[in-house]
């Protein structure tokens, strides 16, 4: 891929993390408001974007999806759908793993989350 086309790329992709960031604030306002349904419809395709992201390996896209999955995890888990939280945890855990991994001095920091994203892969495994 050309330097140009890859550069094209990591723009749109910096440009749709922004919008799905924002739908997650968003998200997070109608929770405190107490209209969990309406966020949860709002937050779900946003985790969707930053997943397909995160598996391009876009740094921006797969540092807001290791640490607010969790928000995503609950607010599914608060509506009645846990399950359908689980591909976004799933990649989750995968990013803080290879972050991790690449970056010792960040595991301890990375800790909590992954204990947390195993936990709850558990807990929803074959829903």
């Amino acid at each position: 891929m050309s330097f140009w086309r890859e550069l094209l790329d990591m723009a749109r992709g910096t440009v749709a993390a922004t919008r799905a960031q924002s739908a997650i604030r968003r998200a997070r306002r109608l929770q405190r408001e107490g209209r969990g349904a309406e966020a949860f419809l709002l937050a779900v395709p946003a985790f969707g974007v930053l997943s397909e992201l995160a598996a391009k390996d876009h740094a921006p896209a797969s540092s807001i999806l290791a640490f607010d999955a969790v928000f995503l995890d609950q607010l599914a888990t608060e509506v009645g759908q846990p399950a359908a939280a689980r591909e976004s945890v799933e990649t989750a855990l995968r990013v803080c793993e290879d972050i991790a991994q690449s970056s010792p001095r960040l595991a301890p920091k990375l800790q909590q989350h992954m204990d947390w994203y195993r936990h709850r892969l558990s807990d929803t495994a074959g829903q």
